[in-house]
This record gives C-alpha cells, sequence and structure tokens, in this order.
C-alpha cells in the first residue's frame, strides 16, 4: 500500500533526469487529476506564447477556470514568486485582448510551502483578490497533490506518474538498491511483447 504522505513529486525529476523533462510531466499529471473532474480539461499549445494558460477548463470564447502549473521542485524564492505573477499577469492580459472571464486561477507546485511562502502566498491572494475583482484564487501545494492522487479515482493517474515500482516503471531500468522496495503492484517484469511503455 503506498501512503499519501510517501509521495515526493521530485521523483518525476529523479525518474527523467532533467527538470525540463520533469516540468513537463508534472504538468501532464496535473492535467490528467483535473480530468479525472472535468473530462474537457485541455492544455494549450505554446506557439509561440500559451495565453498564459497550461490547463483549463470552460470555453475561450466565454468563461474558463485555470490551473497554472509550476514544476517549483526546491522551495519559492523570488525568482519564482516572478515567474507565478508574470504567469497570472499574462492570464489576465489574454482574456481580455481575446473576450473571455477568467473566473478560477489555480497555481500547482510541487511542494509544501514553509511560513514564509504561505505568507507571501496569503498576501498576494489579498491584493489578486482586489486587483481581479471576481477571480477565485487556489493553490494546489504537495498536500492537495497527495490527497487527490491517493483518491480511488485517481489510481490510474498514480500507476502512470508517481510510483517507481509496479506503477508505469519498469523494475530493470532502477538501481538495483531501490529494488526491495518494489510494490507488491508487480509480481514480474513485463515482457517484450506487453504495452508497457515509460510516460512521456
Amino acid at each position: 500500500m503506498v501512503h499519501a504522505s510517501r509521495l515526493d513529486f521530485r521523483e518525476h525529476r529523479f525518474r527523467l533526469g532533467t527538470d525540463d523533462a520533469a516540468r513537463q510531466d508534472f504538468h501532464r499529471m496535473l492535467t490528467a487529476l483535473i480530468q479525472i473532474r472535468y473530462e474537457t480539461a485541455t492544455e494549450v499549445r505554446a506557439n509561440p506564447g500559451d495565453w498564459g494558460i497550461d490547463t483549463f477548463v470552460g470555453s475561450l470564447v466565454d468563461k474558463i477556470s485555470i490551473w497554472q502549473s509550476k514544476y517549483f521542485a526546491d522551495g519559492i524564492g523570488k525568482s519564482q514568486r516572478d515567474q507565478v505573477r508574470e504567469s497570472l499577469q499574462s492570464a489576465m492580459k489574454h482574456a481580455r485582448e481575446n473576450n473571455y472571464t477568467v473566473e478560477n486561477w489555480t497555481l500547482c507546485v510541487p511542494v509544501d510551502l514553509d511560513g514564509p511562502e504561505r505568507q507571501w502566498w496569503d498576501g498576494r491572494c489579498r491584493a489578486w483578490k482586489r486587483e481581479y475583482p471576481g477571480v477565485v484564487f487556489n493553490l494546489w501545494d504537495a498536500p492537495k497533490l497527495r490527497t487527490l492522487l491517493m483518491s480511488p479515482d485517481a489510481e490510474h493517474v498514480l500507476n502512470e506518474f508517481m510510483v517507481l515500482l509496479g506503477y508505469g516503471f519498469h523494475p530493470t531500468t532502477l538501481p538495483l538498491q531501490l529494488l526491495p522496495y518494489q510494490s507488491k503492484k508487480i509480481t514480474k517484469a513485463p515482457s517484450s511483447s506487453s504495452n508497457w511503455q515509460l510516460p512521456g
């Protein structure tokens, strides 16, 4: 059995080897989680920009809810806070220019916020509510994401993206020291003819 408290979102970086790949994998995991509740949730391809939208639900000729993915696996410092502010400003600017309304804006990060980070977030929400009346701001941090991933409906997302062994990760690709932690869900390595593949 996998416990929510044991999920570590640095796993994306460990498994894929680079921050860029981890960032994309984390974003895909978020979209899959959102689609559990909102089947129409989708992403915006950057061409060259993404209108400040990572994943959204709704219509770009009416109203939308946005989930902004930020793979800040090492905390939220000044640079990361600037990126959050710029993403929100971009989302609101493009909404005005393209005649749709942002109803909800959710920041998604893979970490537990410390005291100063939480104070920063609470302060920004208070300021943003004044600047963007009518928009609801939410935070999906590591505790929230763990809870979502441990729900029965999210088992397929957990299996694909998070657990090292038995959930979408071929055991023969892992260092030997990790093998004692093998999940009970896997009893033998998949055959070469199976449909198994790395998420990507």
